[in-house]
């Protein structure tokens, strides 16, 4: 075939000069075909379809109004006579075999199954269309069912299908709503080529038109696209796609719709950087050039480089004398303290890797984690209370003074530097391997990306047993940076983040865009408590609302949005995010790049897909992990050799062009839920061990921006046991998951619905509505204030002193505020690890009588309030009961 010529953002063409005096031309036919849709129903927008493709929206920037833009196709000889040779084998008609390739195009590129196409049929239906040159006929809406599995030739043979059912339907009024695409098929009987002019094609935007013209011996595909706003780039493209989409159907019809190929581009990696220090050995530089400058400050606790590297090599020396060699992996209890930075450089100076366990995690998932490592000991900071496991728990000692003995043991770029657990199908949570060349190319790569100034410092909010943080951590301590470590109580509250930052200014900050909407919420005014230079957000798709509201608090902020599943090494791309967003996108591309890892869209075959086209995100480069740990223990290649590895993230993307990578969502059900990575088959199994589950779905549902908001449960009882309730199953989960990741509603069901292919249809599943229990008004006065802060921080009311405070929709950020508000209210501090378990406001009482026993005189610090302003009647302290 030809390369598709664009003809220019205003062209015409017209039949030979034969037709008749006063006949419409066929220039005019998009026109008269736009007007007898309009007829056919009332006004509607063009976009209304499930899923539309996305460069047709208008773009600002590009032409508008009325312009058209259009790109023509003649296919040379051979390719038209393998085209009608392939018709004939089919035994289908021509027009329905391109028919198929124009409906699998669109296919491909919205994902749809049963789409909408307005297609002429023969014999014109408005009287004053019929004196036509050609037989421009009536639109006609059709259905074709082309799934990406299916092979073309029974595409195509639906199509002959579909277009013999036209003439029958010709007589109705017209499709029930406007279709975003349409097509013609003409067949001209003159030996005269079709000729193109200038000319306008009409007002729809959004609408995108194919036309073929066929000749005895040439055949002549015109795409229009109307109404304006598209990019002639988008245009051209998307012919191209066409072209190449047949060429494969010519070679083999029975290839599956989604393995055709889309483009003929290749796509060049990018340089490769020079391999990097290990992050040890550049932190081991930096506390040579700035000795005494601050390392880690976490609220009051502030450590220089001289001592941080001093503890880290007396942290070594003890792991040496507890028999840890090089190449074993330390769990490590990761609080938010000075002593976590040490604990990890200590792993690192004695060889080993360290593996992060979060302190809130129950003791059933840190348990089969341990069972995974088989460790020696488990590394617990001083600062981490009644903590217990299944092996020998050792204290970090006591931060030395600047001179140690140990003579440490430098890591090399094929070591482990740490094992990160997430999620796993089998119900228990996989190890990911990560080296010491893989974090050094990516401390390297998103400082040079960020440009950020030496010494900056980096504030981390987020837990420190997900690589989200470690962002805030390894930049600042390669150059000579402060790490700036918040607690989970002070990183949920406006008002503290302002309080922690308000005398030393972090220059950057990095949080999930979740976190970031929670916090907005919260207070009028950010400005307290955003960073001076750069904000980086990840971990979840972020909203460009959310980017616009930030650029408004601080306009002069540079935010970045950064991608990256924990088998890439904390980010595989990032890129400075630019407004006005682009109105096609319904969350912020992430860019294609960082250092030299790179991201490729592909389709089923793994071939790259051309802009607008979802498909597979493949992340290679340098940043792509060693593998999964039992495959590492095994001694299999795991991602692959170094410098040749691909990760298949089962991330869904596009490319958008100018833009980069827009991740869509998943390809299968993972999810990204409170911070947590998440398989929903994970918690499946962990049911299913259950010997009153017959049956169970996990759904994971989602709010309006498309973020996972909790879970819901849907399970059907085994035999002999009709009386299992859910609190039973509850807390069975509770074992072995975090509390954020026990599903929030539960539902009975006799049976799960079945698609055809006997896997669970989830999509059938409908969510389910959680209502809270009948309020009943507590005598108990620290249950009384418990229920008014538990409704100020939900927003709802009423609240019952036995409801579940994950059944109302909490999250580990409200559980944050609940922890500053209590502290606030009765003048004693719980911990996240409490407050997470204790889930009613009976519960949380307890856990306040118990710290309020220690201290009978302490008294509430400020009244607390309900919802609609009216205090709530105070505690007494056993004094002379003033407040």
């Amino acid at each position: 075939m030809a390369t598709p010529s664009p003809l220019g953002s205003a062209a015409r063409r017209r039949t030979p000069d034969t037709a008749p005096d006063g006949a419409s031309q066929y220039a005019d036919v998009p026109v008269r075909l736009d007007e007898e849709l309009r007829r056919a129903e009332p006004p509607a927008d063009p976009r209304s379809d499930s899923a539309v493709l996305p460069f047709l929206n208008p773009v600002e920037g590009e032409a508008s109004g009325n312009d058209t833009r259009t790109v023509l196709i003649k296919p040379d000889g051979a390719t038209l006579s393998a085209l009608r040779t392939l018709a004939h084998r089919l035994e289908i008609e021509e027009r329905a075999l391109l028919l198929a390739a124009w409906a699998s195009l669109r296919s491909r590129y919205t994902r749809t199954v049963n789409q909408p196409i307005s297609v002429v049929t023969d014999g014109p239906a408005a009287p004053e269309l019929r004196p036509t040159s050609g037989p421009l006929g009536h639109p006609v809406l059709v259905r074709l069912p082309i799934a990406a599995e299916a092979a073309f030739a029974l595409a195509a043979r639906a199509a002959e299908n579909a277009l013999a059912t036209t003439a029958a339907d010709e007589h109705l009024s017209g499709p029930a709503h406007r279709p975003e695409t349409s097509f013609r098929y003409q067949r001209n009987s003159s030996s005269h080529s079709v000729e193109l002019e200038p000319a306008e094609f009409g007002e729809s935007p959004g609408r995108l038109h194919l036309d073929c013209w066929a000749g005895p011996a040439e055949l002549t595909l015109i795409i229009a696209a109307t109404g304006g706003g598209v990019a002639e780039s988008d245009l051209v493209s998307y012919a191209r796609a066409l072209e190449l989409l047949l060429a494969d159907v010519l070679t083999d019809p029975d290839r599956a719709v989604g393995r055709l190929r889309l483009t003929d581009q290749v796509e060049q990696p990018p340089p490769q950087p020079a391999q990097q220090d290990p992050v040890l050995l550049r932190f081991l530089r930096q506390a040579d050039r700035v000795p005494d400058a601050p390392a880690v400050r976490c609220g009051a606790d502030v450590i220089s480089y001289r001592q941080l590297a001093a503890w880290a090599e007396l942290i070594a020396a003890m792991l040496h004398d507890h028999g840890i060699r090089p190449g074993d992996q330390v769990p490590v209890l990761v609080p938010a303290t000075v002593g976590t930075p040490a604990a990890i450089l200590g792993c690192w100076l004695a060889g080993a890797a360290f593996v992060p366990l979060d302190p809130v995690w129950p003791r059933g998932r840190t348990e089969a984690i341990l069972r995974q490592l088989d460790p020696g000991l488990v590394l617990v900071p001083e600062t981490v209370e009644q903590f217990s496991c299944s092996v020998d728990v050792v204290s970090l000692p006591a931060c030395p003074p600047s001179t140690v003995t140990f003579r440490p043991r430098l890591v090399s770029g094929a070591d482990v530097a740490y094992v990160m657990f997430t999620s796993g199908t089998s119900g228990v949570p996989k190890g990911v391997v990560i080296g010491h060349a893989e974090l050094a190319h990516y401390a390297a790569a998103s400082r040079l990306e960020l440009e950020l100034p030496d010494r900056a410092s980096f504030a981390a909010v987020s837990t420190l047993a997900a690589d989200l943080s470690y962002t805030a951590v390894f930049l600042p301590l390669t150059s000579g940076g402060c790490v700036r470590l918040v607690g989970a109580d002070r990183a949920a509250e406006p008002q503290l983040l302002a309080a922690e930052f308000s005398d030393r200014p972090v220059e950057a900050l990095k949080m999930a865009p979740s976190q970031m909407s929670a916090l907005l919420t919260e207070t009028a005014d950010a400005r307290g408590w955003l960073p001076t230079e750069v904000l980086v957000l990840g971990g979840e798709p972020l909203p460009p609302g959310l980017v616009e509201r930030v650029a408004e608090l601080s306009p002069r902020l540079r935010v970045y949005n950064e991608y990256g599943p924990t088998e890439t090494t904390i980010g595989a791309s990032c890129q400075l995010v630019r407004l006005p967003a682009d109105p096609r996108c319904a969350s912020v591309p992430v860019g294609t790049t960082l250092g030299g890892c790179a991201l490729t869209v592909v389709d089923d075959s793994g071939l790259p897909l051309p802009p607008w086209v979802p498909g597979e995100v493949i992340i290679s480069g340098p940043g792509v992990g060693i593998g999964y740990l039992d495959e590492v223990q095994a001694g299999r290649d795991g991602f692959g050799e170094r410098g040749r590895r691909q990760y298949r993230s089962g991330d869904l993307g596009r490319l958008v062009p100018g833009a980069g990578v827009e991740v869509l969502g998943r390809l299968d059900d993972q999810v990204k839920l409170h911070d947590y990575r998440l398989e929903p088959q994970e918690i499946e199994m962990l049911l299913l061990r259950q010997r009153s589950v017959e049956a169970a779905a996990v759904v994971a549902r989602r709010d309006d921006r498309g973020l996972a908001t909790h879970l819901d449960a849907y399970v059907v009882r085994g035999d002999g046991h009709g009386s299992v309730q859910a609190e039973a199953l509850r807390k069975a989960l509770g074992r072995h998951l975090p509390p954020a990741l026990v599903p929030t509603a539960w539902q009975f069901v006799d049976a799960l619905p079945l698609t055809r292919n006997g896997k669970v249809d989830r999509d059938a599943l409908p969510p389910i509505e959680v209502s809270t229990t009948a309020s009943v008004g507590p005598d108990d006065s620290v249950v009384q204030r418990l229920l008014a802060i538990w409704s100020d921080v939900l927003g709802m009311e009423p609240i019952s002193p036995d409801d579940d405070f994950y059944l109302l929709g909490g999250h580990s950020l409200h559980a944050m505020r609940l922890v500053s508000r209590v502290k606030e209210a009765f003048g004693t501090e719980l911990s996240m690890a409490s407050v997470l378990s204790a889930r009613t406001p009976v519960a949380m009482a307890a856990l306040v009588r118990e710290r309020l026993s220690e201290d009978p005189d302490l008294v509430p610090l400020r009244p607390t309030r309900h919802l609609d302003g009216t205090p709530v009647s105070g505690l007494l302290g056993s004094g002379d009961g003033s407040r």
